[in-house]
């Protein structure tokens, strides 16, 4: 048979265990949102970025009669008009030809 002081320690042990448990568990939720805070903000910072300056690395100059027309085509330009399209890369050099 247990004596009175021996069931006040295993009380005082329960309630310290528990007490770990909840340092615990805030602990982990304060962990958790401290990363989310952070990675919203890195988030944040990566979406809304403005940038300052920029710089050109290649520039070619197409030859445009006129009523042709220019539009971004896969890695180049399509050049149409009413006598035909054309698909040129980012070199200049014409990809395929085609009138109508």
């Amino acid at each position: 048979m247990e004596t009175l002081a021996g069931r006040a320690r295993d009380v005082q042990v329960v309630t310290k265990r528990r007490q770990e448990i909840k340092r615990t568990i805030f602990l982990s939720i304060a962990c958790i949102l401290l990363v989310a805070v952070i990675l919203a903000a890195v988030i944040y910072f990566y979406v809304n970025h403005q940038y300052s300056s920029y710089e050109v690395k290649n520039t070619i100059a197409l030859k445009k009669s006129s009523g042709m027309k220019c539009s971004a085509y896969q890695n180049g330009v399509l050049r149409y008009s009413r006598d035909g399209a054309a698909a040129v890369d980012r070199d200049g050099n014409e990809m395929w030809n085609g009138s109508y």
